[in-house]
Parts: structure tokens; C-alpha cells; sequence
């Protein structure tokens, strides 16, 4: 099941997440595979200040 947050991707026919079929889990492994391995240069926090890397690791371990 895709989380809401998730949703706003699945609108375009393309989505690599519908094509893929890639699970919630599968999705924040990849964003944080992406943003802790540097390819993306600077630090993403949300409004209370939390890192993505963060939001990621939490995010996965609710996913499973």
C-alpha cells in the first residue's frame, strides 16, 4: 500500500513507482539511498527540523 505522500506520483501514466510496482518501504529505500549518499548536496529538513535521514529511517521501519 502507497502512502499519501506517495500519491501525487502515481497520477502521471509514467510513474516509475506504478511501473515498478515499488512498495512504501521500497520508495524510502531509494530516497535514502539517494539523499545519504550525496546526490543531493544539501540538507532537507522538514518545519520541526528534522533531517531526511531521519525522516527516512523512521519512515521505513513503519513501512515494514
Amino acid at each position: 500500500m502507497i502512502k499519501k505522500e506517495w500519491c501525487w506520483m502515481l497520477d502521471n501514466d509514467k510513474s516509475i513507482i506504478k511501473e515498478k510496482n515499488l512498495s512504501d518501504s521500497d520508495v524510502w529505500n531509494i530516497v535514502n539511498e539517494w539523499y545519504c549518499n550525496g546526490m543531493y548536496p544539501d540538507i532537507l529538513q522538514d518545519e520541526n527540523g528534522i533531517d531526511l535521514e531521519e525522516i527516512c529511517y523512521s519512515n521505513k521501519k513503519d513501512a515494514i
